[in-house]
C-alpha cells in the first residue's frame, strides 16, 4: 500500500464501495433455483470462452506482461482484465454473503457473479502459463 498511485487508490475505492453495497444492500433473487443450475451458465461463460480466447491470444503475442495493481484499466487490457476479475469476484462475494444474511437464501445472479470472475482468473493464469511456456 506505500507504492500505490491514484489509480490503484481509485480501484480500490470502487471495490470497497461496491462491494458494501452489495453486502449490506443485497436485492432478493426472484427465481429461486436449484445451485447447479446456477452455475452451469458461468462454467460455460467463465471458463471455456475465457479459455479460449486466452489460446488464441497467447498465439498471437508472445510477450504478455502481467498487470500489477498500479496499472490503469483504461490504458492496458490485461490490467482491466485483471479488475473485472476482482469486481465480479466482490460483488458475487457480497452479494451472497448479504443474501445469506438479509433473505437467508442463495442468490444466484451472486454466484453467477462469483464464477465469472474465478473463470477469468483462469484465463489469466492460463494467458500466463502459455506464455511461459512459449518463451523458454
Amino acid at each position: 500500500m506505500k507504492n500505490w498511485n491514484t489509480t490503484a487508490k481509485i480501484k480500490t475505492a470502487i471495490l470497497a464501495m461496491v462491494g458494501l453495497i452489495n453486502l449490506f444492500i443485497p436485492f432478493k433473487s426472484f427465481e429461486q433455483g436449484d445451485i447447479l443450475s446456477a452455475f452451469i451458465f458461468p462454467i460455460i461463460a467463465a471458463i471455456v470462452l475465457p479459455s479460449l480466447m486466452a489460446l488464441i491470444r497467447a498465439k498471437a503475442y508472445k510477450n504478455i506482461n502481467k498487470a500489477k495493481w498500479n496499472d490503469n484499466p483504461l490504458i492496458s487490457s490485461m490490467a482491466m482484465t485483471e479488475f473485472l476479475a476482482y469486481l465480479f469476484i466482490v460483488v458475487g462475494t457480497c452479494m451472497v454473503i448479504g443474501s445469506l444474511i438479509k433473505f437467508e437464501m442463495l442468490n444466484s445472479f451472486g454466484l453467477i457473479s462469483l464464477s465469472f470472475g474465478i473463470g477469468i482468473f483462469f484465463r489469466i493464469l492460463l494467458v500466463d502459463f502459455i506464455s511461459r511456456k512459449k518463451s523458454q
